[in-house]
C-alpha cells in the first residue's frame, strides 16, 4: 500500500482519515489478534515492513488461492458440485460463527476474501481483508462491502446488526459457488433488475426464471438441490424479512435473553444436516476429494 495513505502508524491514519472505509491498520491489529488467540481460519501475520514509497504486509501464503478461482473448476452445477461445496461451506459457516462470537463482523465477505490452502492434501479456508470489520453490534449508514455481497438493509436509515450482514454475504457466496455466476450486481434498490425482481416476486421464483450461465438453457431451479434452495432462502432474506435470516449458530442467537425464541440456523438446514454424496467411478466420495476429512 502507498505509504503516503497508510501513513506511519494507526493513530496518524484515524487522524488523517477518520471516516475512512477501509482500516489498513485495524485490519493488521485484529489478524494479529485472532494469531494470539488461535484462531484457525485466519493467514498469519509475518510482519509489517515500510519504505518511502510503499508499506508491505507479509502473511503466510494461502496456497490454492481464492474461492473465486475455485467457482471456475469442475463439477458442473448440480448434486456433484454441491458434494464438494459442503466441506468448503461447513468451515466457512464455522469460520464467520467463531468471529462473531469473538465480537467481530466482518462486513466484507466475499470469493476474493475466502481464501484456500492446501493442509494435509485438503482445503482449509482462511479469511481475509478485515478493513471493514467492526466490533460494533449496531451501526446506522455504514455502506460496507462489494455491491453484490451487501445486505440490503445497510442501505436503509434505520440501525442494523452488523453480525447478520455477514450470513447474507455468505448467501451471495454460496450462489456464487454453486452456479458459477452473482445472483446480481447491486442490492441498493432500484439499482439493479435482478434483484428488484427478487424483491417483488421472491428468490424462488427468480431461480425458476434465471438461466444457468454455462448451461443448455436449464433454470437454476432445475440445477440446485432443494435443500440447498432452501439454504439459499434463509441466507438472502432481505431487508423486511432481516428477522427471519438465517443465522450462523452464534451463542448470542442460542441463548437469546428476556424470553425471545432462538432463531433458526444455518445448521438447521438439511442441506447441512445431510451432506451430498456421490462418487466418482473409482468410488471416491467427490466431497473428500475437495477436502472433507
Amino acid at each position: 500500500m502507498p505509504t503516503r495513505w497508510i501513513r506511519g502508524s494507526p493513530d496518524e491514519f484515524e487522524s488523517r482519515y477518520p471516516d475512512a472505509s477501509e482500516r489498513p491498520w485495524f485490519d493488521v491489529g485484529l489478524v494479529r489478534r485472532l494469531n494470539e488467540v488461535g484462531y484457525p481460519y485466519s493467514v498469519k501475520l509475518l510482519g509489517v515492513f515500510a519504505d518511502h514509497e510503499s508499506t508491505y504486509v507479509v502473511s503466510s501464503l494461502a496456497s490454492e488461492g481464492d474461492l473465486f478461482a475455485w467457482c471456475d473448476c469442475d463439477p458442473k452445477p448440480g448434486l456433484k458440485r454441491e458434494a464438494a461445496m459442503y466441506p468448503l461451506v461447513h468451515q466457512i459457516f464455522t469460520a464467520v460463527r467463531w468471529l462473531h462470537d469473538l465480537g467481530v463482523a466482518h462486513r466484507d465477505l466475499s470469493l476474493e476474501n475466502l481464501l484456500l490452502h492446501n493442509e494435509n492434501g485438503g482445503l482449509a479456508i482462511k479469511i481475509i481483508d478485515f478493513g471493514m470489520a467492526t466490533l460494533d453490534r449496531s451501526a446506522t449508514a455504514e455502506i460496507r462491502g462489494k455491491q453484490s455481497y451487501q445486505a440490503p438493509e445497510i442501505h436503509l436509515p434505520e440501525p442494523f446488526d452488523t453480525i447478520m450482514t455477514d450470513p447474507f454475504s455468505l448467501g451471495v457466496v454460496l450462489f456464487a459457488m454453486g452456479s458459477q455466476d452473482y445472483p446480481w450486481s447491486s442490492t441498493k434498490r432500484k439499482t439493479c433488475e435482478l434483484f428488484e425482481y427478487v424483491c417483488m416476486f421472491g428468490f424462488t421464483k427468480f431461480l425458476s426464471k434465471r438461466k444457468l450461465r454455462k448451461g443448455g438453457g436449464e433454470s437454476l431451479a432445475e440445477v440446485f438441490s432443494p435443500n440447498f434452495t432452501a439454504l439459499l432462502v434463509g441466507l438472502l432474506a432481505k431487508d423486511d424479512d432481516a428477522q427471519k435470516r438465517l443465522t450462523l449458530g452464534e451463542k448470542c442467537f442460542e441463548t437469546p435473553e428476556n424470553g425471545s425464541e432462538r432463531r433458526s440456523s444455518v445448521w438447521d438446514c438439511k442441506w447441512m444436516q445431510q451432506p451430498l454424496v456421490t462418487t466418482t467411478e473409482g468410488g471416491a466420495c467427490t466431497a473428500c476429494a475437495a477436502g472433507c476429512t
